[in-house]
């Protein structure tokens, strides 16, 4: 089984994957600004969420950024979108950025 790991650089790109396979997506976040990344998108037959955690950077300070980390696995064959939205929880605007990748599980 393979661990894809993958960044905000990675956003659009397709990927063929195999079953039992797992994804980590590491993308930046500044939590005190009220902004938080969502796994918003997914098909729940052929990707499982498994985690989000956030940890702050090593040199960061006090209501300084680190990288929310967002876990995954490829459960049966099948295609999905995979879409992260950074956004605001109480407002119902359009996120502030979206993270977007295709699945193609063998």
């Amino acid at each position: 089984m393979q661990e894809i790991e993958l960044t905000e650089s990675d956003h659009g790109r397709s990927y063929e994957i195999l079953q039992g396979d797992s994804i980590t997506i590491r993308i930046p976040e500044i939590p005190t600004t009220g902004y938080r990344w969502v796994a918003r998108e997914f098909n729940h037959q052929v990707i499982m969420f498994k985690d989000s955690n956030y940890s702050l950077n090593p040199e960061g300070q006090i209501g300084g950024g680190g990288l929310r980390t967002f876990s995954f696995k490829a459960v049966s064959p099948g295609q999905s979108n995979l879409v992260l939205v950074l956004e605001r929880e109480w407002e119902k605007e359009k996120p502030l950025k979206r993270f977007e990748i295709a699945v193609d599980v063998k």
